[in-house]
């Protein structure tokens, strides 16, 4: 409330005698944040070859992870006490995770449906918002060379091979 106040040049009071409270201001900067990224969440083909698919993929996560980043991380923290922030990025995630799974259906579908589940787990996470952030931030890598470790780890994930 104060960051709000502060950048519109309003009093906290004025802030919150226009908002009923806190969590409705969350709501606002949660509805901002989807029409924001609206642009960015593109249909992906999910056919041609897999190289191609994880290449469009990881493009289009790097687009939009690069695009968060500074806002996803104040919602992380703000999350533990905002339940509206915290639905919010559980609705980003299944998203995410939904766009994985079609884009990779051709994989997924040709494996045993325990192994299917575990493959889709393991792209989900190589693929997310969190494994992007570690690349980035934790381990100081480039937007070029965070796509291509995570091109490298989808292609282990999504690549035939034997049943483990």
């Amino acid at each position: 409330a104060q960051q709000i106040a502060a950048r519109s040049g309003i009093s906290i009071r004025t802030v919150f005698r226009l908002t009923s409270d806190v969590d409705s201001l969350h709501a606002a900067a949660v509805s901002r944040q989807v029409e924001r990224l609206a642009p960015l969440y593109v249909a992906l083909d999910v056919e041609g070859r897999l190289p191609v698919r994880i290449n469009a993929l990881v493009e289009n996560r790097a687009s939009i992870f690069e695009t968060i980043a500074p806002v996803r991380r104040v919602a992380e923290r703000l999350a533990a006490s905002s339940a509206t922030i915290a639905d919010g990025l559980t609705r980003s995630h299944q998203l995410l995770r939904a766009q994985v799974r079609q884009v990779f259906a051709t994989e997924l579908g040709h494996l045993p449906s325990g192994r299917r589940r575990d493959v889709l787990n393991a792209a989900d996470v190589a693929s997310s918002w969190e494994a992007w952030d570690q690349l980035r931030r934790r381990m100081g890598l480039s937007r070029l060379e965070s796509a291509r470790a995570t091109r490298e780890l989808l292609g282990g994930i999504l690549q035939p091979h034997e049943t483990h």
